[in-house]
């Protein structure tokens, strides 16, 4: 893992979906802290004490929610850059993406955090931080079937879409070349 966030061309986006060690988080604070950005799952509570090092804040809880059904994305930040794209009323119902569990944390325990959206019970479901010149998405579930429904939602492709957009993973690209031109593959 070290090796491919500092390969060339630079990684955009780094997904962390298991709670990784020592070593893997130092280097993923350099290239978060060096303008790199971090989407971290929560796939269980204990991922928290990992998330807790990324980030540097010390006593950061992380509890399972209690879960009667299931959860849904009640309130969602369409004005900030990942969710733009489903501004539109057409795109913006997220009530068919069910959340089976999700972690619970205090946003206010980490520094600078935006709640980006949040669950029909009111806890964050999305969190953004700054860190240095990059930063962390903290997404309080994770996309496994055990988790959610939301990689089976047609909404999962143009998620993780935005996601390499704003981390400048994507480059445009010319669809007309004059022969002798060079193509990058």
């Amino acid at each position: 893992i070290e090796s491919a966030l500092n390969s060339q061309p630079p990684v955009a986006l780094a997904v962390v979906s298991e709670p990784p060690t020592g070593p893997i988080i130092e280097a993923l604070r350099r290239f978060a802290t060096g303008g790199g950005q971090v989407l971290w799952l929560l796939k269980n509570a204990a991922a928290g004490k990992s998330l807790a090092q990324l980030v540097g804040v010390a006593g950061l809880e992380v509890t399972e929610a209690p879960s009667a059904n299931y959860f849904m994305m009640g309130q969602i930040d369409f004005e900030h850059p990942l969710f733009k794209p489903f501004a539109d009323a057409r795109f913006s119902d997220f009530t068919r993406v069910y959340f089976w569990r999700h972690r619970r944390l205090k946003a206010e325990q980490l520094p600078q955090a935006r709640i980006v959206a949040r669950f029909d019970d009111g806890d964050p479901a999305l969190i953004e931080m700054p860190v240095a010149k990059g930063r962390v998405f903290v997404l309080c579930s994770a996309w496994t079937p055990e988790d959610s429904q939301l990689a089976r939602s047609s909404k999962f492709v143009p998620f993780l879409f935005t996601f390499l957009d704003q981390a400048g993973g994507l480059k445009a690209r010319s669809t007309q070349y004059i022969v002798g031109d060079a193509v990058d593959l």
